[in-house]
């Protein structure tokens, strides 16, 4: 349980709150529940890595979070086909997520002409980040904000004030009520 511990203590109000929710999961008759609490912390672990082996290139923690959410949206879903990845995407932030974290996404994204986006639309960019890094290895394409700063990149055609912590954040946030739902049906 230490390792579990020790990667969502953060995400929760209190360490009594998080061994709440491993044990749930741990204990879950619903196999899934414990599968998609373990394959989050392994997958957002490694998009942290990322910025070890690549300082600055976001679009490579982005990926592995994005590869979370398909995964735990799956798994939760018991989709076990090839295929259907930017669905399980998008499927992952419009479930998941709470309606502050939504319009936190929203509020933070623009177009680069200063227009709004709405989640859907958002995701979607992302998404093709994704694709740019997994099928063209463009893992320079995308930046999130250092400092709240607006940040743009050529690449990709958005204007963001969310950092990678944040984001990464509500991914977190988004797997563990994914895991939840499992553990508690």
């Amino acid at each position: 349980m230490t390792k579990w511990l020790d990667f969502y203590r953060p995400y929760f109000p209190s360490e009594s709150e998080a061994r709440l929710f491993i044990g749930d999961c741990e204990k879950s008759s619903d196999a899934a529940a414990m599968l998609i609490m373990h394959q989050a912390a392994r997958l957002v672990t490694i998009s942290k890595k990322m910025a070890e082996i690549q300082p600055g290139r976001d679009a490579l923690e982005l990926l592995f979070l994005l590869i979370c959410a398909e995964n735990v949206s799956k798994l939760h879903d018991d989709f076990h086909d090839e295929g259907k990845s930017r669905h399980y995407v998008q499927t992952f932030f419009s479930q998941f997520l709470s309606n502050s974290e939504k319009a936190q996404i929203e509020e933070k994204f623009l177009t680069l002409d200063l227009g709004l986006m709405n989640l859907g639309q958002i995701i979607d960019v992302l998404y093709d980040t994704r694709c740019d890094v997994v099928h063209e290895g463009k893992y320079w394409g995308f930046s999130f904000s250092s400092y709240g700063v607006s940040t743009a990149t050529v690449e990709t055609p958005v204007l963001t004030r969310m950092s990678i912590e944040e984001f990464r954040s509500i991914v977190v946030n988004g797997c563990v009520r994914a895991a939840m739902t499992r553990a508690a049906a």
